[in-house]
């Protein structure tokens, strides 16, 4: 019979507080323990002996259980033993916690190599899409990398550059004609020519999309300010806030882009 060794060395106990209305039942788990118990365990760090009790955190049957050990690298050390071990529940959970911003927000390329690594498609689609707004060639290197394949990071980089080139087609386009300045465009020869702050966004917003292909940057203010001071024109940065809805019409259109692998 199953789980019912004489000479078992390890017990699971499982039933009802009140044996009164339910006996526990006892899995005597079979004499392979004995073996992998007399084997030479390695010296553990803190971080690593902790990872049992995580693990039975999540294996436990009650919903969002709480895990003690939420350190990345602790989830990261976790994630490892459960899929080793095929525990889908407590798999599938760890991937829901890495998916929370105070991970994917503060270590995306990290993030998306772990669920690279145990194929997990919409864990490391999100974490592409946090990538947008890092420099993914200049990101800390860590152990994760170690085992991302060169098409999970090729897929990554085609993502960037793809969305860099998709907006910079974008911002190359010519502003409405109401968008002018009462300075760069005062003459009739300057009249259909581009305000000079325009220009210059052209120019940084382009530099800034090839490092970080997201809106986040070109359109905050401090941006916006150093575009007005280096463009020259004391009359221009009248003339972008009078461009107010162009600029938020072409920040929709970059949001648009395909934003993950």
């Amino acid at each position: 019979m199953l789980f019912n060794g004489s000479d078992a060395d390890v017990v699971l106990v499982s039933g009802e507080e009140d044996t009164t209305k339910s006996p526990p039942v006892h899995f005597k788990a079979s004499p392979f323990f004995k073996a992998l118990f007399e084997l030479p365990q390695p010296t553990s760090s803190d971080t690593d002996q902790g990872l049992p009790t995580c693990l039975l955190q999540l294996i436990y049957p009650i919903p969002d259980p709480p895990v003690t050990c939420l350190d990345l690298d602790s989830l990261s050390a976790l994630l490892s033993v459960a899929c080793k071990y095929d525990v889908a529940a407590a798999a599938s959970r760890i991937a829901t916690i890495l998916s929370q911003p105070q991970f994917v927000g503060t270590a995306p390329t990290r993030i998306y190599a772990i669920a690279t690594r145990y194929e997990m498609e919409d864990l490391a689609k999100l974490a592409s899409s946090y990538t947008l707004s890092i420099d993914i060639i200049d990101a800390p290197l860590c152990d994760d990398l170690k085992y991302i394949t060169a098409y999970s990071y090729h897929r990554l980089l085609n993502l960037h550059r793809q969305r860099a080139k998709s907006a910079l087609k974008l911002i190359q386009s010519a502003p409405p004609d109401s968008v002018k300045c009462v300075q760069c465009n005062g003459s009739t020869y300057s009249a259909f020519l581009h305000p000079q702050w325009w220009t210059e966004f052209q120019k940084r917003a382009a530099e800034q999309l090839a490092i970080r292909p997201t809106s986040e940057v070109i359109f905050g203010l401090e941006f916006l300010s150093e575009v007005v001071r280096a463009c020259g024109c004391g009359r221009c940065a009248q003339s972008l806030l009078l461009g107010h809805d162009f600029l938020a019409s072409l920040k929709a259109d970059i949001d648009a882009l395909p934003k993950t692998i």
